[in-house]
């Protein structure tokens, strides 16, 4: 095992999303292999987060929008090309 996939393994571990032992995925290690971003661990650790299930509609939505937003992108100073 390389030294980046050895700490990869760690981090996965850690964070209860595969078992020690196995390296088999844990509910949390499911849900990352699952999803596409540019950091799945980050995401599922959202997805699977108690308070998310304690929030209404509409802040659901805003926990979503944020995921896919790219943010608030600054003019240039020139204005449009």
């Amino acid at each position: 095992m390389t030294k980046e996939l050895e700490q990869v393994v760690k981090v996965l571990q850690e964070v209860g999303a595969i078992e020690t032992d196995s390296h088999s995925l844990l509910p949390l290690g499911e849900v990352a292999a699952a999803v596409r971003g540019v950091n799945e661990l980050w995401l599922a650790i959202i997805f699977t987060s108690e308070t998310l299930l304690s929030l209404d509609a509409p802040q659901l939505a805003a926990v979503c929008a944020s995921f896919v937003s790219e943010g608030i992108k600054a003019r240039s100073k020139e204005g449009p090309r």
